[in-house]
């Protein structure tokens, strides 16, 4: 399990797009389309410019070693007001054994050149390279660095 804060640091911003759209204009409308409402969404939720994107995110977890967690017990309720949610056990007081891992931390700076690679079908020296240039670097990494 990928924690909220964690996800929340990959977000996909116009600059983002304005470059997939120099090396790919198809792709570019298409992740622009796709994720329209999502942009809507956060600038009307939280002013935020940008939509965090948690499904390549769950996929590039599975590809790269970009997430750091830890082995925990936890539970997801099934019913009632809590439905969805997932109980963990931060101080192992029930002395269960750990049955997941909840990823925390996330090297947002792997991630976007290896997104941007396979979503351009790129070298990934490129990526690097031209994320280097965006001229407010730390913005397009990240809203918290």
């Amino acid at each position: 399990m990928i924690a909220l804060d964690g996800t929340r640091e990959i977000v996909l911003t116009p600059k983002h797009l304005e470059y997939i759209k120099h090396i790919n204009p198809e792709m570019a409308e298409f992740i622009r389309l796709i994720t329209a409402k999502q942009f809507v969404f956060y600038w009307e939720q939280e002013h935020r410019i940008g939509s965090i994107i948690n499904d390549p995110l769950s996929l590039f977890k599975t590809l790269f070693p970009i997430c750091q967690g830890f082995k925990i017990y936890t539970e997801v309720v099934f019913e009632d007001l809590a439905i969805g949610l997932s109980i963990v056990d931060l101080d192992n007081f029930h002395q269960n054994e750990a049955n997941s891992i909840i990823y925390t931390e996330i090297d947002i700076f792997q991630f976007w050149p290896e997104f941007l690679t396979i979503t351009l079908e790129c070298e990934i020296e490129n990526s690097e390279h031209d994320l280097g240039h965006f001229k407010n670097f730390k913005i397009i990494y990240s809203s918290k660095k």
